[in-house]
């Protein structure tokens, strides 16, 4: 799995998809955010 290269932005995206809180970040380590971004791309991706 890739991480992330920019945080911000992939908080973002997750945020767009998935519509949660910045305090659901708050306990994610990069491995985990790596992963709910990489869901939250495959899913726009399959509504566009």
């Amino acid at each position: 799995m890739k991480l992330v290269d920019d945080v911000d932005e992939a908080i973002a995206n997750i945020a767009c998809i998935f519509h949660w809180p910045p305090s659901a970040y708050d306990d994610m380590d990069i491995i985990e955010l790596s992963k709910w971004h990489q869901l939250a791309l495959k899913r726009h991706q399959t509504t566009v």
